[in-house]
């Protein structure tokens, strides 16, 4: 409990923006020392008024009822001492939740009254460079990138990587499929934005590192009203945004956005019908059981489609219970992650052959505390995003042996062959799964999957630790430099016998999970 306490007051008065702090830290102090005492004052006669009418005699009352009289005004002391106990409780927090309120008022009208801060060379220096040909295509490459809040620093600096060794082989061209779920999605633009590695006339890093190595929590949240029993969230997403319209809003951007001809898939959770659902720049995207899709590409205009990709990647990244519902179509969403935070699925679905899969959680054990209800309820959490990825790796092997076992069927004689496609096509009922195996077209999938390891994360940089620059430079340049020495030697012709996964740790070495 007093771990939790001493980590929100860090939030409030050090990782807010300082406006919010300021007011925050004045007002709270103000109240403490004499608003509170004042309105105590008030309520305490309020209270005594309360006392009194309870204690009236009453008209008709004999000796005989004295002692009975006398028990009872004990018991009303009781309970007014219990209610005068709850009251003052009650009044001392309600004065910190207004305290919150009036300080983010007053943070949102400076921040609505200040100008954007400077973001550099950004997006102006990426205009030659968004105009380069694309390369021939010989194969079909995917990209999953799992949700994870601050963690998106590990996957940027994986995914910077992945995008230099591709160029280098002349294979960038051959990315077909990008499909990213909460910060996953945010990391997913800088690829689609080509906004990867730093243009040739600038000197200095890419756009993506930049931006995760300037990684404040004032830059990207504000503290928004809050009243218990009326509202969900803490914070506001509006600097984040503001960030978003200054990186990727210059019209170069926007066109090369909207231009791309790799497909996305940004994935979120629909509230009410508990559904995952999906934005995609593709108009005929692949049936994936109980995946509902919204076409944005459809949009009338430029601007049109770049304000509902906005809307689609702040709703993948809605992180509950910080960030307020996303309204999109007349719909509530939030975060990816709470139904599929590795959604492999699409890259699947399209054919891809060759997947690079970034997840953020490599694992999920830990001594149990039987003390705190914040730490089981965190626990659960835990236990249920590990679970999620480990199904998203469940899906590959599926996937996988579903195309060996076709194969496999394919090298029988041509008489055998002939006998399982009439039973196919004749015999078969039409939902016989035999049928829905032999009708896909998907090759066998072959992963290159990198993670962070658990004791990396927990030591440098976490999910909600969107204030910490240092970890944040560490955990990108760390990831960085391990997935190019792993890239350097992986072997992306010979067989692959399952899906290991290439744990980082905090040193910078690397070894395989064989049972991700």
């Amino acid at each position: 409990m007093f771990f939790g306490t001493t980590t929100a007051l860090k939030w409030l008065l050090f990782r807010m923006p300082r406006p919010f702090s300021v007011a925050f830290a004045l007002i709270s102090l103000a109240w403490g020392l004499s608003g509170f005492h004042y309105a105590y004052h008030y309520i305490g006669e309020l209270l005594a008024h309360l006392k009194s009418w309870l204690l009236q005699e009453p008209i008709a009352c004999s000796a005989a009822c004295s002692t009975t009289h006398s028990w009872s005004t004990d018991l009303v002391d009781g309970v007014n001492g219990l209610i005068v106990a709850i009251v003052t409780l009650v009044v001392f927090i309600v004065g910190f939740i207004l305290a919150y309120d009036l300080a983010a008022l007053i943070n949102r009208l400076i921040f609505a009254t200040t100008r954007p801060h400077a973001l550099g060379f950004i997006p102006a220096a990426f205009e030659k460079q968004l105009a380069r040909a694309p390369f021939s295509e010989s194969t079909r490459i995917g990209i999953v990138l799992a949700g994870g809040g601050a963690k998106g620093a590990y996957q940027a600096g994986a995914i910077q990587a992945i995008y230099e060794f591709l160029e280098s082989h002349g294979a960038l061209g051959n990315v077909r499929v990008i499909s990213g779920t909460s910060i996953g999605s945010w990391n997913a633009l800088f690829w689609l934005a080509r906004m990867i590695k730093p243009a040739k006339e600038q000197t200095g890093p890419g756009c993506l590192e930049w931006w995760w190595k300037r990684l404040t929590a004032r830059h990207l949240v504000a503290p928004r009203f809050f009243l218990p029993s009326f509202n969900n969230a803490f914070l506001s997403t509006e600097p984040w945004q503001r960030e978003f319209d200054q990186i990727f809003g210059s019209d170069a951007v926007k066109n090369t956005l909207y231009g791309t001809d790799i497909h996305f898939y940004l994935t979120r959770s629909n509230v009410r019908s508990a559904g995952l659902e999906c934005a995609t720049n593709n108009p005929a995207p692949p049936f994936v059981n109980r995946v509902k899709y919204d076409f944005i590409k459809g949009a009338q205009s430029i601007d049109e489609f770049f304000d509902r990709l906005k809307t689609s990647v702040f709703a993948s990244m809605d992180l509950p219970p910080l960030f307020p519902y996303t309204e999109c179509n007349d719909q509530l969403y939030e975060d990816g992650g709470v139904i599929d935070n590795l959604p492999l699925s699409f890259p699947a679905a399209e054919n891809c052959d060759l997947v690079f899969l970034v997840p953020l959680n490599s694992d999920f054990e830990q001594e149990p505390n039987s003390r705190s209800i914040a730490a089981r309820i965190g626990r659960m959490l835990d236990v249920q995003q590990g679970a999620l990825e480990r199904n998203g790796f469940k899906l590959l092997y599926l996937y996988n042996e579903n195309a060996a076992l076709r194969d496999r069927i394919n090298e029988l004689t041509s008489h055998q062959a002939a006998e399982i496609a009439m039973d196919k096509e004749d015999k078969l009922p039409t939902h016989h799964p035999l049928k829905y195996a032999m009708q896909r077209k998907h090759q066998e999938i072959r992963i290159f999957a990198v993670c962070p390891d658990k004791s990396f994360v927990t030591t440098v940089l976490n999910t909600r630790d969107l204030w910490n620059t240092k970890g944040a430079h560490t955990a990108f340049d760390v990831m960085y430099s391990a997935t190019a020495g792993m890239l350097s030697t992986f072997d992306f012709t010979g067989p692959q016998n399952g899906a290991h996964v290439a744990i980082v740790r905090r040193s910078g070495t690397s070894f395989l999970d064989r049972e991700f």
